[in-house]
C-alpha cells in the first residue's frame, strides 16, 4: 500500500514532515504532495517562528526515515491518499480525510489546536459518488501545554499518525469501518459564499494568537521571601499574605524551577536559566544575603540538552545535584567539586527514560526518586513513576506498580519533599488547567517497593496580586521560601 499525503501549501513544514515520517516509521511507504495555498492558514508559519523566538519553544524531534525492510508489504500496489486540504467534503474510496472537532483538513487541525481544549480526531473515508462517509479511526487527544501552539500541533500530529495507522491497518486487513461518520463527525466545510468567512475567521484566530505572544509573552519569574517556620506554605497549607520579592532578570531570559540549599550558614538559590537567544536552558546559582536579596545568578552547568529543576542535597559529606536531563533520556547525578560553582557528573542513575522533574528523597532507609514519566506520545504532566535504591549510586529499580499515578492534578513533582506532623509530604504540580497552573500538596500515606498511596491535602492556585496564570515550584530552606510564577495572557478560545 502506497500512501500519498496531500498537504495545503500553507501548512507548517515541520508538522508535514513529522506526520509523514511517523507513518513511514510505522512501516508504510509514504510520499508527500503540496496542494494549493489556503488563505485560512495565512500567518501560520509566522506564528510558529515568533512563538519559538519569544517562548523558546522546542519542537518535536523528527523520527528517522524508515528502513525499507521494515515496511508493510506493498505487493498489491494499492494507493491511498491522505487529503489534508480543506476541499469540498467529498472524496473517492481511495481517499482518507482528516476531521478535527468536526472540521476538515489541516485548517481544521489548526483551528482545533487554537481552541486549547480536547480535540476529537476522526479519519474518514467516502464510499464514492453519493455514498456515505465512514469513520475508520477516531480518538480524543489533549495537549500537554496548550499555550504552546507549535508543541501542541506536533503532539496532535503524532496522535493523528497513530490514528491514520489504525485506519490503514483496518483497510489493509479488509476489516469493517467503525460506522457512518454522521453529522457530528462529517467534515463541516463551509459552502459557497460562507467559505471566505470561515477562512477569514481562522486567519483571524491565528492573528490573535500572534498578537497575544508579541504583546503578552509567556515569562517565568522566581519569587522569594524570608519566612519563619510557622509561616511557611508547607506549614500553613495556604499562601501567606506576605509579599514575595521577584528575582530580577533582563527580559532576555527567564528564571524558573527555584531550589534552596543552606550550607555554612549561607543560603543559595539554584535556578533554571533560559536565555531566549539560545532556546536551551542552563543552571545558575545566586546567594541570598543577610537581607535576603539574591545577587545576579551565575551559570554553573550547561549540557548538550535542556537542563532544569536543579534539586541540590547533601549525603555522605558531599553536596549533590540531580537536574532534569529528560532531553538525554537520563536521570543523572552531579557532585559539587567547588561548591556552589563547579559540578561534575558522577553517574547516570537511570537511562533510557524520559523523566521530568526527578525529585529524590531518603525515606525509611532507602532512596526514592519520583518523576513525571513521558511514554511515547503521551503528555509529560500526568503520569508519576517511582524508582528506588539502597544506595545513592544504585542500582536503581522501578517501582513494581509503575506508573503509580495518572493524575494531571497531582502527579508531576513541583519541589522537594518535606516533613509535616511526622508525615512525608510531597509537592506536585496541578496541570489540569494548563502546564504549571498550580501547586498540589500531598501526604504520602504508603511507600514501599510494591505500594504507593498519597492523600491530597491542599491545592494552591496563583494569588491574584501576582497577575500570573501559573505557579509550579515551591521550596524552602535557610529561613527562605521560593516559588516561580508565569506571566502572560494565555486564553483558551472556544
Amino acid at each position: 500500500m502506497i500512501i500519498t499525503i496531500l498537504f495545503p501549501g500553507s501548512a507548517s513544514g515541520h508538522s508535514a514532515v513529522l506526520l509523514a515520517r511517523s507513518l513511514a516509521a510505522a512501516g508504510w511507504r509514504v510520499e508527500t504532495l503540496c496542494g494549493p495555498e489556503e488563505s485560512s492558514l495565512d500567518g501560520l508559519d509566522l506564528l510558529v517562528q515568533i512563538e519559538s523566538l519569544s517562548q523558546g519553544g522546542r519542537r518535536r524531534a523528527l523520527p528517522a526515515e524508515a528502513d525499507a525492510r521494515d515496511q508493510v508489504s506493498c505487493a498489491n500496489r494499492e494507493a491511498i491518499t491522505i487529503d489534508l486540504c480543506a476541499g469540498d467534503g467529498t472524496g473517492s474510496p481511495s481517499t482518507l480525510r482528516l476531521v478535527c472537532n468536526g472540521h476538515a483538513g489541516f485548517s481544521g487541525l489548526v483551528s482545533a489546536v487554537l481552541s486549547g481544549g480536547p480535540i476529537e480526531v476522526a479519519i474518514v473515508r467516502h464510499a464514492g459518488e453519493g455514498g456515505p462517509a465512514a469513520v475508520w479511526a477516531r480518538g480524543v487527544t489533549v495537549a500537554s501545554q496548550p499555550s504552546k501552539f507549535a508543541l501542541t500541533l506536533d503532539e496532535v500530529c503524532l496522535r493523528i499518525a497513530d490514528l491514520i495507522h489504525m485506519a490503514l491497518r483496518r483497510l489493509h486487513r479488509g476489516e469493517d469501518s467503525l460506522g457512518d461518520a454522521g453529522p457530528a463527525t462529517a467534515a463541516r466545510v463551509a459552502p459557497g459564499r460562507y467559505a471566505g468567512f470561515a477562512a477569514g475567521a481562522l486567519a483571524g484566530r491565528i492573528a490573535r494568537r500572534l498578537d497575544q505572544i508579541v504583546r503578552y509573552p509567556e515569562h517565568w519569574s522566581v519569587r522569594w521571601r524570608a519566612s519563619a517556620q510557622a509561616d511557611l506554605v508547607t506549614s500553613r497549607l495556604a499562601w501567606p499574605e506576605a509579599r514575595y520579592e521577584t528575582l530580577a532578570d533582563d527580559a532576555a531570559r527567564y528564571y524558573a524551577d527555584p531550589f534552596l540549599f543552606e550550607r555554612g550558614g549561607r543560603c543559595y538559590l539554584f535556578v533554571e536559566e533560559f536565555p531566549y537567544a539560545t532556546g536551551k536552558a542552563i543552571l545558575s546559582v545566586s546567594e541570598l544575603g543577610s537581607g535576603g536579596a539574591p545577587d545576579v545568578p551565575r551559570p554553573i552547568l550547561e549540557g548538550p540538552c535542556h537542563l532544569s529543576y536543579p534539586q541540590v542535597f547533601e549525603h555522605g559529606g558531599q553536596v549533590w545535584m540531580i537536574p532534569e536531563t529528560s532531553g538525554a533520556r537520563t536521570i543523572e547525578l552531579y557532585r559539587a567539586v567547588e561548591f556552589p560553582h563547579r559540578w561534575v557528573r558522577e553517574a547516570v542513575l537511570i537511562s533510557g527514560i524520559d523523566a521530568s522533574d526527578a525529585t529524590i528523597v531518603r525515606h525509611e532507609g532507602r532512596f526514592w526518586i519520583f518523576a513525571a514519566l513521558h511514554a511515547g506520545h503521551s503528555s509529560p504532566r500526568d503520569m508519576l513513576g517511582i524508582f528506588h535504591a539502597d544506595e545513592l549510586a544504585g542500582p536503581w529499580q522501578a517501582h513494581a506498580a509503575n506508573p503509580v499515578l495518572v493524575d494531571a492534578a497531582a502527579a508531576r513533582p513541583g519541589g522537594a519533599f518535606f516533613q509535616r506532623g511526622g508525615a512525608l509530604m510531597r509537592v506536585a504540580q496541578d496541570c489540569t488547567r494548563c502546564y504549571g497552573g498550580g501547586i498540589t500538596l500531598a501526604r504520602v500515606d504508603r511507600l514501599d517497593p510494591e505500594h504507593f498511596q498519597q492523600e491530597v491535602v491542599a491545592r494552591l492556585g496563583p494569588r491574584p496580586d501576582w497577575k500570573s496564570f501559573g505557579v509550579h515550584t515551591l521550596n524552602r530552606a535557610g529561613g527562605f521560601e521560593v516559588i516561580d510564577t508565569v506571566a502572560g495572557k494565555w486564553i483558551s478560545e472556544a
